[in-house]
């Protein structure tokens, strides 16, 4: 198949990545409350997903607020266990990385999921690189977070045979509207992703 797109970030969660939200499943295993938790995910986890806050030295903070009587190591292995990648979308990325494109993770993560999702679950084996809040300092819908994808994508193009020359050229795939209004405003294409044959139906108009 001859693309038009020369790059594609995919998101991660929902996407390539399925698995129980963390936060429902302490409240249906632990019983701690959504009340309980929301300071945590509505504060300091949001400067560890841009990497102003270390996840460790937040959680420690907290989780004797949420009684939670195990290590911080044991913590994370809970919340990040049932993490399962999409075969077929494992398969589609890998057969657009043989037609020359691309393929990297665009995702909303602090470091230490981040680097379970390359190194246990070796999706640093199926993309070309990621593209991750902590490391750029922006979430996604922030037009921010695209200009440095820009950036790293233009360098990275001077060494391979698809150089990059239209914005139009990189196509940002998620499912999350605001995510994709802010590639938009960097005049990326994009792709709001239902499922996978309806996306496939797209790489082929």
């Amino acid at each position: 198949m001859i693309m038009k797109y020369k790059a594609i970030p995919f998101d991660a969660d929902g996407l390539i990545i399925h698995s129980p939200r963390f936060s429902e499943r302490l409240q249906k295993e632990y019983g701690i409350t959504w009340e309980t938790l929301k300071p945590f995910f509505q504060g300091p986890f949001q400067e560890c997903k841009i990497g102003k806050a270390d996840l460790k030295n937040e959680l420690a903070k907290t989780m004797g607020a949420w009684d939670w009587k195990d290590s911080v190591d044991a913590l994370l292995a809970f919340w990040f266990q049932g993490d399962v990648v999409d075969e077929e979308i494992k398969n589609l990325v890998s057969t657009l990385r043989q037609d020359g494109v691309r393929c990297y993770l665009a995702t909303n993560q602090e470091e230490y999921r981040e680097r379970y999702l390359e190194n246990e679950l070796r999706l640093n084996e199926i993309f070309n690189g990621f593209f991750v809040s902590a490391r750029l300092g922006y979430l996604k819908n922030d037009p921010r977070f695209f200009e440095e994808v820009m950036a790293n994508l233009n360098e990275a193009s001077i060494n391979t045979k698809s150089m990059i020359r239209e914005r139009e050229e990189i196509l940002f795939v998620d499912h999350d509207k605001e995510n994709i209004d802010a590639a938009e405003v960097m005049e990326l294409s994009t792709h709001t992703f239902q499922d996978i044959q309806t996306f496939k139906n797209f790489l082929k108009k």
